[in-house]
């Protein structure tokens, strides 16, 4: 189980920074969907306003037969029927429209550039039927109905309008005009070819952008994280010299005094025969040996948290030495020195044990605890074992600095809850060899 925990003071500013890195990513992809989906609507508006213009200019044509009298028309009537053709040869057939008809409201072929056609009944279809209700619409014909036979054989793609026939406010009828589709489907691949093209730049663009936003925002929490690790590795340093100077003060200031006292008062006490003086100094002497004892004993632990000098895993020994001599515990040391692990690193690593050792021993009631220290690709690695009653999951103060302390080292802990077979805890700090120490 992993420990999350918020990061004050340093660890804050990069949590920020790649929160806001997260943020760019976020926005990046957001824009870059925009830019694809405009390019997508912006093609379909495309084909969209291509046919509603040519719609618009059929339309126009219908209402000038209209306006001229030239529908509608009786069916047989010939006279009639050639007026129309003339005023449809003129005015539509040529270039790319290739055929017209004009159907009755019943599915009669009343007029076609194909005489053949005309007076002839077929079953309405969907765009004939559309027409006839007052609407118009437009697709691409696959010319396989009976009533295509006469343009079946052209072999080209056409587009297919139908359009009603208004006279006097009522529908009377609905024109299918056919045109081939080349010139309206090279127009449509012109114009999408640029819109992609300048999609393409807008993309590149954006790339280009994000790309250098998050390599600022990269750059930013790499050096803000070495800044946290420098400031981690000072107050870590100021700690250990702290220690050091205590532990020497203790020792030389006190301890010795302390042992002087002890062996005046002891020689004092040859001097003397049995009474009340010898009785009181001998009283004296046990509480400055009991003094000294519980002063030792301190030094021992504050002596055992010191890293520099004999190395990690020595550190390790003392600390399972201090917590035998305090606690009675079983506590047995495995694995070896690890090469390339920073002073910093190492009294990171050597607290975060000390820290699940007292976890151990104050929270798990353990009677045996085993230290593993091991070299990983590019990371130490301390594993902390206890027959104990197991974490309660519960993270406080203590462990939570810890975390801290190894987040900012690029370093890592985990706590894995075995049941009622007590806890163990992995931590680890990145080697020289990764890279990635101060």
């Amino acid at each position: 189980m992993a420990i999350e925990s918020a990061r004050p003071g340093g660890i804050r500013s990069i949590w920020g920074v790649a929160h806001s890195g997260q943020l760019a990513v976020v926005a990046g992809l957001v824009a870059i969907g925009a830019v694809l989906t405009i390019g997508f609507v912006v093609g379909r508006t495309a084909r969209e306003d291509l046919l509603d213009a040519r719609t618009a200019i059929h339309h126009g044509v219908v209402t000038d037969l209209v306006d001229q009298g030239l529908i509608p028309i009786r069916p047989n009537d010939g006279r009639a029927i050639a007026a129309l053709d003339n005023a449809i040869r003129l005015r539509l057939l040529g270039g790319e429209t290739i055929r017209v008809k004009l159907w009755s409201p019943e599915g009669q072929v009343l007029y076609s550039d194909a005489s053949e056609l005309i007076g002839r009944s077929f079953e309405v279809d969907n765009g004939i039927a559309t027409a006839l209700a007052g609407g118009s619409t437009v697709e691409v014909d696959d010319l396989t109905g009976i009533e295509n036979e006469s343009e079946q054989g052209i072999g080209e793609p056409l587009l297919e309008f139908y359009l009603p026939v208004v006279a006097d406010g009522e529908i009377v009828g609905a024109f299918e005009i056919y045109e081939v589709a080349n010139s309206f489907l090279t127009s449509l691949a012109r114009i999408r070819s640029q819109v992609w093209t300048a999609v393409s730049v807008g993309l590149g663009a954006l790339v280009v952008a994000f790309g250098s936003v998050s390599i600022r925002l990269a750059q930013g929490l790499d050096r803000r994280r070495r800044e946290a690790e420098q400031h981690l590795a000072e107050l870590l340093t100021a700690a250990e010299d702290e220690r050091r100077r205590i532990v020497g003060s203790l020792h030389d200031d006190i301890g010795q005094p302390l042992y002087r006292i002890q062996y005046g008062l002891e020689g004092c006490l040859q001097h003397l025969d049995d009474g009340e003086v010898a009785s009181e100094l001998r009283r004296l002497v046990e509480l400055v040996s009991g003094i000294d004892s519980s002063l030792r004993s301190e030094l021992r632990v504050l002596y055992s948290g010191l890293v520099e000098g004999d190395g990690l895993a020595d550190a390790l020994d003392r600390l399972a030495d201090a917590t035998r001599f305090e606690g009675g515990l079983e506590v047995e040391v495995t694995g070896g020195e690890v090469a390339g692990v920073s002073g910093t690193a190492a009294t990171a690593l050597f607290r975060a044990t000390q820290e699940a050792v007292i976890n151990a021993r104050k929270h798990a009631q353990a009677s045996k605890i085993t230290i593993d220290l091991r070299g990983g690709p590019g990371r130490a690695v301390v594993t902390v074992s206890d027959n104990g009653r197991g974490w309660n999951g519960r993270i406080g103060i203590g462990l939570a600095t810890t975390h801290q302390r190894l987040v900012a080292l690029n370093g890592s802990m985990r706590i894995e809850r075995r049941g009622n077979r007590g806890t163990r805890v992995f931590v680890s700090v990145p080697t020289a060899s990764s890279g990635d120490t101060s």
